[in-house]
């Protein structure tokens, strides 16, 4: 939560991935839930590390599965598709097993009590300046559990390449559709065009 200059406060959601070898981290703030944003944090991370991991392991949202039918997952064809263009295999956690995703709950509780008590910024863009640069600081620091430095074991996690921009850039932008009366709406505000 966040309180403006008018005094309103805000939710803010946090998207965090860690890669599962060098323990590297990424926090990124957004305004929605929804598929585009999830799609885009996972692109903006991916360019962070520096290339793409094998498979990626997500919680069973909406956004990326359908459901599940005779134990088998119904993926929501658009991550699926999301997936293949990034070049990794989807997985994820096992229903109500949250000993699945350890290491990124365990990022969240560090974000919740290291990074964001007492932090001030002016706007979305600020807020996400800043935990880069806390992900950064927090990656030059020896690690609890491995007891080494995830941005120097970064280079040994078996990242693939990334893949070309026309494909990264498809999914950090979002369309979308002028009405008849020449109004587009976006994070629920229509604007005049």
């Amino acid at each position: 939560h966040y309180t403006d200059s008018s005094g309103s406060i805000h939710k803010v959601p946090a998207f965090v991935m860690i890669l599962g070898y060098s323990r590297a981290k990424y926090v990124e703030f957004t305004n929605r839930c929804d598929l585009s944003s999830l799609q885009r944090c996972i692109v903006n991370a991916l360019s962070y590390f520096g290339g793409v991991p094998s498979e990626v392991l997500t919680d069973n949202m909406k956004t990326v599965v359908n459901g599940r039918e005779a134990g088998k997952v119904l993926w929501n064809t658009k991550f699926e598709d999301f997936a293949a263009d990034l070049g990794f295999i989807p997985k994820v956690c096992k229903v109500r097993s949250p000993q699945t995703k350890g290491k990124v709950e365990r990022l969240v509780h560090y974000v919740k009590g290291n990074f964001l008590p007492g932090r001030q910024f002016e706007n979305l863009a600020d807020l996400n300046r800043q935990a880069l640069d806390w992900c950064r600081k927090a990656d030059e620091k020896t690690h609890g559990t491995t007891g080494r430095m995830p941005m120097r074991e970064l280079a040994n996690e078996q990242l693939q390449d990334l893949p070309p921009q026309g494909i990264l850039d498809k999914y950090r932008w979002e369309t979308r559709t002028v009405t008849r009366e020449g109004m587009v709406s976006f994070d629920g505000i229509c604007y005049g065009v």
